[in-house]
């Protein structure tokens, strides 16, 4: 008898898993969305090991299988095979009772990578990989959204596209009440609180939490302005900067003061003119005790201390 155990990830749904396998025993929910599952049986797998999704472990040694690219390639699965034999690698300590998983692994060590793409560079370890990177070439995108025109090339895209739709935010912070549909954006989150910065510019030493943040602030060494109003000769680097612009053109000013009538084109603006009612001046003059409201005045005021005597 062969005693199987591991975790249905989202790729591999409860339900399919319990239509192909009666000899499940157990069946719960754990986080993440994923279900922890246990099978009993003598026939269902083989040197292959386990279905999509699935890291599955022969109780006997206590390794990690493989995961199948399909349910289809699950069915295949046949012949029995004897708990106890145990693949170890002689990198580390992995150990596994498939052999096929032990090749695969050991070409994390080896840096093979042996399916490459015929269109590109690309290359992967896992034909799987390759599988889904070839999409890309072809456009194909064969899973759609039943309530809008979306379309994608990934199960697991069009999962998270979903939960726009639903709501859905599976992905809670620990450290704060925030809650995120995607496990990459609460990944992306916690580093607010760890304040780590990975992106790091090559040209000075700015740091990003954010791969958009580098490539925005890389624009200020290359000049590169891909945004062009397309009323005049107007042109920037940030998308924000030609929004505020494109005001100019339109006359729309979004910001409303809440003590008078006045409005402004940007919130900067708007700023400003609020210290016409609080009277607050930030703004200092280094020589003497003038203080202003505004920055252009307090240059303004400096001419006075460099104008030559009489």
């Amino acid at each position: 008898m062969l005693l199987v155990e591991g975790v249905v990830g989202e790729g591999s749904p409860v339900s399919e898993m319990l239509e192909f396998f009666p000899e499940i025993i157990n069946s719960k929910a754990i986080s993440n969305g994923q279900r922890q599952f246990r099978i009993e049986s003598s026939s269902i797998l083989d040197d292959n090991g386990g279905p999509d999704g699935v890291v599955v472990s022969v109780c006997d040694c206590h390794a990690k299988g493989p995961g199948f690219d399909s349910l289809r390639d699950l069915k295949k699965a046949k012949k029995p095979r004897g708990p106890g034999k145990c693949y170890e690698c002689s990198h580390c300590d992995f150990r596994t009772g498939w052999a096929s998983y032990m090749k695969r692994h050991v070409m994390t060590h080896t840096g093979e990578k042996p399916h490459k793409c015929n269109h590109c560079e690309f290359e992967s370890n896992r034909l799987s990989n390759l599988k889904v990177h070839l999409l890309r070439h072809t456009g194909e995108k064969p899973h759609a959204c039943d309530q809008c025109d979306f379309r994608t090339s990934l199960h697991g895209i069009l999962k998270k596209h979903k939960r726009m739709h639903t709501g859905e935010r599976p992905y809670l912070c620990e450290l704060c009440d925030h809650s995120f549909s995607s496990m990459g954006h609460l990944n992306v989150h916690k580093r607010i609180h760890t304040g780590e910065k990975p992106y790091e510019c090559d040209q000075c030493d700015f740091k990003a939490a954010r791969l958009s943040q580098l490539k925005l602030h890389k624009r200020r060494h290359t000049g590169e302005k891909p945004y062009m109003c397309e009323r005049c000769d107007f042109k920037t680097s940030w998308l924000s900067e030609l929004k505020r612009h494109n005001r100019i053109h339109t006359g729309e000013k979004p910001y409303g003061c809440d003590q008078c009538d006045y409005r402004a084109a940007q919130l900067s603006h708007l700023k400003e003119h609020k210290r016409k009612h609080s009277g607050e001046k930030p703004y200092l003059c280094d020589r003497c005790d003038y203080r202003s409201a505004y920055a252009a005045n307090i240059q303004q005021h400096r001419l006075k201390h460099d104008a030559p005597q009489a």
